[in-house]
């Protein structure tokens, strides 16, 4: 086992760094060798590359194909980053707050598409994210952190009701009680 000095913010960059760039390259490795495995060439890459967009409800898909980031929304950016994983087949798709900078309804549509396509395509889904409401909707399984630990765990129905760890219990208490547009599915 490797022990890593969490207070080390330099080495825990570099480090995370190395571990996106890693994953993001197994996504790129494992559609290359679909692509030289099945022998797709250029127009059925492109179909396969459209079915993508399609399947994270993409309109205009092939026009959108052509599209520079810049030329997308949050939204469609977000939905295509989500299209990428499925066409490389992932088996866990690691949503970093997902949400971020989303309008509310941009959230609810994608929290709702990766939810369905983790079923569809049976794929696990790591949601990292600060907004318990959002996990109370969408996790089944919840880890806090504080200071790089994980210092409770539970299922999302347990955690919700039996809170146990300070810090988890300091991140309930943070929330707006008597919001009517807060809809938590696990009350506490």
């Amino acid at each position: 086992m490797i022990e890593i000095d969490l207070n080390n913010k330099r080495l825990l960059t570099l480090l995370i760094t190395i571990i996106v760039l890693i994953i993001l390259l197994q996504s790129y490795l494992k559609i290359i060798n679909k692509y030289r495995n099945d022998r797709i060439f250029a127009l059925e890459a492109e179909k396969y590359a459209i079915e993508a967009l399609e399947a994270v409800k993409i309109p205009a898909a092939r026009e959108r194909l052509q599209a520079y980031p810049h030329e997308l929304s949050g939204g469609m950016r977000q939905r295509v980053i989500i299209a990428m994983a499925l066409a490389s087949n992932a088996e866990l798709i690691i949503a970093d707050e997902p949400t971020t900078a989303l309008d509310v309804t941009i959230q609810k549509q994608i929290m709702a598409l990766l939810d369905e396509l983790r079923k569809e395509f049976n794929t696990s889904v790591l949601l990292i994210s600060h907004d318990l409401a959002l996990v109370s909707n969408y996790a089944d399984e919840i880890s806090v952190m504080y200071s790089g630990h994980v210092v409770e765990e539970a299922s999302g129905k347990e955690f919700f009701k039996n809170t146990i760890h300070p810090y988890s219990v300091a991140l309930l208490n943070s929330l707006p009680q008597k919001n009517p547009y807060l809809k938590l599915v696990h009350q506490f």
